[in-house]
């Protein structure tokens, strides 16, 4: 019994010890500084830093194995491709432990800095940041940030880093008074890191990516619910100068001052029939009623807006049938049409556009009333894409079958 005892007690010392021996042993396999900068060193190594740490042990549950990992602060190495550049990589050795030794299994890299590539413009970067404030901002700040960017500029120091050499990021700053919340706006000093990325270096930049860092706020206001409704938000100011670029480029059309809404509407008519898709958005921008556009003012449409002209489009232009084919240029108006609201019948079956209208209230020019204009509150093109409607349409030799008094 004696003896048992004796030897269990042996077994459970020599059981402690064995961990105690075996990390003994391990830390003496452990590699040296030397050895680990002997290790990672390469064709082009110019230098290797370690970190100051000393490595750690960790286990790698994929493998099944110890590791020993050690920080590699910077390694310069030369980058041919580019005469002045060099190549600064920050990462870590990774040893694997086999028996009682570590053996080297590779180089874990955690960033790459390329030094030498020299500034990007700024007037380039501050272009391409200015045409896509949405995505430099963040859609959440373009729809409260008030008015526009008072300021947009590089701090002191930018930190200009090249991960790649097409992608570069840096900081910036922006500088905008913002709605942060119902009542309230505060002046914002937000700092950004930018990245920007290019598909080649005699390519231009293309893309870039923002994220939000150090912000600043100060002088806090409150105001009344008329002065908020007041206020345009930057992506309101966006809105209204993409409208204005675009509508530039529409076709000039003549908007008369129609006697009733039935002329209003056989206007539109004649350009959904003859006219083109730029005439009949230029026809619309001017005569849809004010909730179509963004604050009720011309020509910023709201998402309303711009669907009820696309799908105007698309209808009678865009389609097997087109409008032209089936409506006469002298349409049949239905006698279920009244004063706001007028149905164009087709020349075929089934085929009927509606048009609503109402007058508007009008305004004062130097203290003297003016009378309202007719104007489009809704608008549904309609047209048949079926095969036996094409089919119809197509076998008349002549229109004037279909359309006698055109």
């Amino acid at each position: 019994m004696q003896k048992t005892k004796n030897r269990l007690t042996g077994m459970f010392f020599l059981f402690i010890l064995m961990p105690i021996l075996f990390g003994y042993g391990t830390a003496l396999a452990q590699p040296t500084d030397a050895q680990i900068i002997k290790d990672i060193s390469g064709p082009g190594t110019i230098s290797i830093t370690l970190t100051k740490k000393n490595g750690h042990k960790q286990w790698n549950s994929d493998y099944g194995v110890w590791e020993y990992v050690r920080g590699v602060k910077e390694a310069l190495r030369e980058y041919p491709q580019k005469k002045g550049v060099t190549l600064k990589v920050v990462g870590d050795a990774v040893y694997q432990l086999y028996g009682s030794q570590y053996k080297y299994w590779k180089f874990r890299v955690i960033s790459n800095e390329y030094l030498g590539m020299g500034t990007p413009s700024s007037k380039e970067l501050m272009r391409l940041l200015r045409s896509d404030m949405e995505k430099f901002v963040s859609n959440y700040w373009y729809n409260l940030i008030v008015g526009d960017i008072k300021a947009l500029y590089f701090p002191d120091d930018p930190h200009f880093i090249w991960h790649t050499t097409n992608s570069v990021s840096f900081n910036v700053i922006a500088e905008y008074r913002a709605l942060v919340n119902n009542t309230d706006t505060e002046y914002i000093v937000q700092t950004f890191e930018v990245r920007l990325y290019r598909d080649g270096e005699d390519k231009p930049w293309k893309n870039f990516l923002s994220i939000a860092r150090k912000r600043e706020k100060s002088n806090r206001q409150t105001h009344t619910r008329s002065e908020i409704a007041r206020m345009k938000t930057l992506a309101d100011l966006d809105r209204e100068q993409r409208a204005n670029e675009a509508a530039k480029n529409l076709p000039r059309i003549e908007v008369k001052t129609y006697k009733n809404g039935k002329k209003l509407a056989l206007a539109l008519h004649t350009l959904l029939h003859d006219g083109t898709p730029d005439e009949v958005e230029a026809f619309l921008l001017k005569t849809l009623t004010p909730n179509y556009f963004v604050n009720g003012k011309r020509p910023a449409l709201t998402q309303q807006g711009a669907d009820l002209i696309n799908e105007a489009v698309e209808w009678a232009f865009k389609k097997e049938g087109t409008y032209k084919q089936q409506y006469c240029r002298k349409p049949k108006i239905s006698k279920r049409s009244g004063k706001k609201r007028i149905h164009l019948l087709g020349c075929i079956n089934n085929v009927k556009t509606t048009i609503g209208v109402q007058k508007s209230r009008g305004g004062y020019v130097e203290g003297v009333k003016q009378p309202g204009s007719w104007q489009i509150t809704m608008l549904s093109v309609g047209v048949r894409t079926d095969p036996d409607a094409i089919e119809y349409i197509h076998s008349f030799s002549n229109r004037k079958k279909l359309c006698p008094k055109d």
